[in-house]
């Protein structure tokens, strides 16, 4: 409980400061923030949506017919995670503000902390997981368009006029 008086930071339950002395009237219950809450459920919600995300891609880089529909699912569900996640990153920034300045009256910090973990780790699979794939595409991309490129075909014409006529021993 943070002192009104002197600003000490006591216990959570303390009914006096430990500081200056002063009594705690405490008139609003203490209540955990919704905020908090609802960034902790955002962000393991999250790997959810990221699991869809995956299972679609693996689909996309496997079989090659599905490759479309596979990719516009995966891109469908990453946005939606990475949507998730963000509101989550956002909700749990705003709970922690909230708690800080209540003066003990709001509690939730663990919740807060949680969310903002999972949101953040989670954004951060999600981006390396799009750069591992984009990579992946790439390289296969390429050793496509190599196989179709045509051989050189070099042919030599001993008829032309200019051409220096092989010499005779």
């Amino acid at each position: 409980m943070h002192c009104p008086k002197c600003g000490f930071d006591n216990l959570e339950n303390a009914t006096m400061c430990q500081e200056c002395g002063g009594v705690f009237i405490r008139t609003t219950p203490t209540r955990t923030s919704g905020r908090a809450i609802t960034s902790t459920i955002l962000g393991i919600t999250g790997f959810s949506i990221f699991g869809i995300f995956v299972v679609t891609s693996i689909f996309g880089l496997v079989f090659d017919s599905l490759v479309l529909v596979a990719w516009i699912i995966s891109l469908v569900f990453g946005s939606i995670a990475f949507i998730v996640w963000m509101v989550g990153l956002i909700l749990g920034m705003a709970a922690m503000n909230k708690i800080g300045k209540s003066g003990g009256t709001v509690k939730g910090k663990g919740f807060a902390i949680t969310g903002i973990a999972a949101s953040a780790t989670g954004m951060t699979f999600l981006l390396t997981v799009v750069g591992v794939m984009l990579f992946i595409n790439s390289m296969s991309l390429r050793k496509k368009v190599e196989m179709r490129q045509p051989a050189a075909v070099v042919v030599e014409d001993n008829n032309e006029p200019n051409s220096p006529k092989p010499q005779e021993d």
